[in-house]
């Protein structure tokens, strides 16, 4: 009995000093992300940023959302050239997340006047600058918003937008998925310009959740564009447009001259990546 009275006097022991000597918060966050060695966390208004390290690549998460890792060459190059390609002369480039991952490095092969870069959650920025060198990049204006809001009040013209978000899992995210945000997309868009969105693991026979995922935003942007494509890759890319879309994707790289890794003749092959992308779009509902 006298062991059991002391037991409660040692829990409260161990809850008021323990913290002082361990971070139980670092603690947690570090099962949570097992395998990955913990760089960085911080609580925003806009949720939980948490940086990890995998070998030299960084990992950044929101509310555990993997947002986007830096040194991921083959992402960077779909995600970019897949739409850069069909307007390789566009003069201003709308980015929606995700520039602290190296895609803005990619965007600036092109001869491009300006790239409004967009992140709702400035600390994300903060991190990326401290953590992953980014920033100081010529040509390329950071803005601390929302997205959607930003549209709704620019007076520029873009004539390629690649939104770079998470797979729409959560309402905050979903917001860049709907029919309303696309419609307002509209008013600062070139007559011919591209509009990129990119979600899910690539494959040509998509599981129940993948298709209806898919089938939604492909007949969502169908809503407002004349012409919608799927370029798969790393990631099931849809490009969408007012104007023709084209799938020679390496052929045009190889003709503008551009020094990619991956997205290049050596590693995709044109004919069987359209081919991949008719099977992809006649599987959808």
């Amino acid at each position: 009995r006298k062991f059991l009275c002391l037991v409660p006097v040692v829990l409260v022991l161990l809850l008021t000093f323990l913290p002082t000597r361990v971070d139980p918060d670092a603690l947690s966050r570090q099962w949570l992300f097992a395998g990955q060695d913990l760089i960085a966390y911080r609580d925003t208004p806009y949720g939980n940023v948490t940086v990890t390290r995998q070998g030299e690549q960084l990992n950044f998460f929101e509310n555990s959302l993997l947002l986007f890792s830096t040194g991921d060459v083959a992402s960077n190059e779909e995600a970019v050239h897949f739409a850069m390609v069909q307007r390789p002369k566009a003069s201003r480039v709308l980015l929606v997340s995700g520039g602290i991952s190296g895609m803005i490095d990619e965007i600036l092969k092109y001869p491009v006047d300006r790239v409004d870069y967009v992140e709702i959650n400035p600390w994300l920025i903060e991190m990326g600058e401290t953590l992953a060198e980014f920033g100081g990049k010529d040509r390329v204006v950071v803005y601390v918003e929302d997205a959607r809001r930003f549209v709704r009040a620019s007076r520029d013209r873009y004539g390629v937008v690649m939104i770079n978000v998470p797979d729409p899992g959560t309402a905050q995210i979903n917001r860049y998925y709907t029919t309303e945000f696309f419609g307002e997309m509209k008013s600062v868009l070139t007559p011919d310009a591209v509009v990129a969105v990119s979600v899910l693991p690539s494959t040509e026979y998509l599981g129940a959740e993948g298709k209806r995922v898919s089938s939604i935003i492909y007949n969502t942007l169908a809503s407002s564009f004349a012409n919608v494509l799927v370029m798969p890759g790393m990631k099931n890319h849809f490009l969408a447009s007012d104007r023709p879309l084209r799938l020679d994707i390496t052929r045009m790289v190889d003709s503008l001259g551009l020094i990619t890794t991956y997205v290049n003749n050596f590693y995709l092959d044109d004919r069987m990546t359209g081919e991949r992308a008719k099977r992809i779009v006649s599987s959808l509902d």
